[in-house]
């Protein structure tokens, strides 16, 4: 037997290199480097793929999530209101209750994030917009067969939209694209 090879294989090898590693049970090098693209190919695609799918939870938790629980928790108030001396101008109270309690905790909510364009914060706030005006006609003007849109609707709609839209361009004050100034990331 020769040194370094099994007994199959003899000591003179009649071919390349390649043909002696696959007697020995072995992977040539255009094989083992062509295996591991394929697999760092497969696990690039795996971490795409779950970053996706964390984008996308975190998408609804911001838009349909947050909108959501915002637009009921105004319902409510408004349900309350609705039955006080104050139903005739309910609409400005919730307005300026409500906004600076929202903005905070809008502003809790995306603070610790990594940068988000303003693109985001945007698309949040017309899904907010939307949101509030499918349940408004659905839970207000269908239900109780109210008049409902007048002008405090419109700036309360609006608010909707310029509150995560502020929030963000508050937090991307100091960044100037992914990275910040700093060269760390918020």
């Amino acid at each position: 037997m020769a040194r370094g090879f099994p007994d199959a294989v003899p000591a003179v090898f009649p071919g390349t290199m390649e043909d002696c590693y696959r007697v020995r049970g072995e992977l040539t090098h255009n094989e083992a480097s062509s295996r591991l693209h394929g697999l760092i190919h497969q696990r690039k695609a795996q971490e795409c793929e779950t970053a996706k799918i964390s984008y996308m939870k975190q998408l609804i938790k911001d838009t349909a999530g947050l909108g959501t629980a915002f637009w009921l928790i105004g319902y409510l108030a408004s349900l309350v209101l609705f039955f006080s001396p104050f139903a005739g101008v309910m609409g400005w109270i919730l307005t300026a209750f409500f906004t600076p309690v929202t903005i905070a905790i809008v502003w809790l909510w995306f603070r610790k994030r990594e940068y988000l364009p303003l693109q985001y914060y945007a698309g949040i706030g017309v899904a907010w917009v939307l949101i509030a005006i499918v349940l408004d006609y659905l839970f207000i003007v269908l239900l109780f067969q109210a008049h409902y849109y007048e002008t405090d609707v419109f700036v309360y709609y609006a608010v909707t939209f310029l509150i995560p839209v502020g929030v963000g361009l508050y937090l991307n004050r100091d960044c100037t694209g992914p990275v910040g100034k700093t060269g760390l990331n918020r």
